[in-house]
């Protein structure tokens, strides 16, 4: 969290330009969010939950936050300080619903990371024949909160029924995509 929290403080947009809401999903580990917010120009909110899942955590962010749109991003992830400014340069019409990022691997000892990056998992947006973007992965995306509102959120059932990770991207762009919307992907 810190490491991405730094990268984050280093974005080129104003200050008043974005809240940073951070959801903590009962996790064991302590921050300091008053060092956070002393070394960051966004002003921070702190949730902090009972642990309920990903899906869950992610809808809080969406109820806590005030913003039209609501860039995700996974607190083991950093970002360029160009990194918002590429996702908000993907909503050309009222019809784009979120703007994916190009997301980098770095391989470890860990086999799905080396699997993932081997394969470009987390690289390339999935595509259709015809070039449309058919999911973002929302560890590092931007979407519209009006959408997500009305698609429902993400699904917390599957929370619900056990599963720790995965699986809600796939599932928020094809409810998405099923409410008349697409997406677009900030490619560099």
């Amino acid at each position: 969290l810190e490491k991405c929290m730094d990268s984050v403080a280093k974005l080129l947009i104003p200050a008043d330009a974005l809240e940073v809401v951070i959801v903590d999903d009962g996790s064991d580990q302590e921050y300091d969010i008053e060092a956070l917010q002393a070394k960051s120009p966004f002003a921070i909110k702190y949730v902090r939950k009972e642990h309920s899942g990903i899906c869950a955590t992610k809808n809080r962010a969406i109820e806590e936050s005030t913003g039209e749109f609501i860039a995700f991003l996974d607190d083991d992830m950093v970002v360029s300080p160009l990194w918002l400014s590429r996702l908000m340069s993907g909503f050309i019409n009222e019809r784009i619903a979120g703007v994916g990022s190009t997301n980098l691997t770095y391989p470890d000892n860990n086999s799905l990371t080396q699997y993932s990056d081997y394969r470009e998992l987390a690289r390339r947006p999935f595509r259709d024949q015809t070039g449309e973007v058919l999911n973002v992965l929302t560890g590092s995306a931007c979407l519209r909160k009006k959408v997500l509102l009305e698609v429902g959120g993400f699904n917390q059932r599957q929370s619900a029924e056990g599963v720790p990770f995965g699986g809600d991207d796939v599932d928020i762009t094809w409810k998405i995509r099923d409410a008349g919307y697409k997406f677009s992907h900030a490619d560099d």
